[in-house]
């Protein structure tokens, strides 16, 4: 896929989602999101174990029970193990960045 080619949906909070594939046998995702500056990701977990890969701009992520925000700019990477409760920010110019996760694709947000 292109980059110019890539289709975007708008996601709750002011970002934007591609699903660039989805495996039909295992329903390992790989996706792109977005989003401007300074929003908030709020605390959640994944079923599947997740890695993010920054593409463009800055984001900043913790993980629960740490206090401590790990800065990402491009080219950094994460891994959140499945169920891992985190959050994540986006920086002042805002973040492009690149996600896979080894199985279907959830969002869980915690109350």
């Amino acid at each position: 896929i292109k980059a110019d080619d890539i289709k975007w949906e708008p996601l709750e909070g002011g970002f934007e989602i591609s699903i660039l594939y989805t495996n039909p046998a295992t329903q390992a995702t790989y996706l792109v999101i977005r989003g401007p500056g300074n929003l908030h990701v709020p605390k959640h977990w994944h079923t599947s174990n997740e890695s993010i890969t920054v593409l463009k701009g800055s984001f900043l992520v913790a993980h629960d029970g740490s206090n401590d925000k790990t800065e990402l700019k491009p080219g950094g990477f994460a891994y959140m193990p499945a169920k891992m409760i985190h959050e994540a920010w986006t920086g002042d110019a805002g973040a492009t960045y690149f996600i896979t996760v080894d199985g279907k694709w959830d969002v869980n947000f915690v109350k």
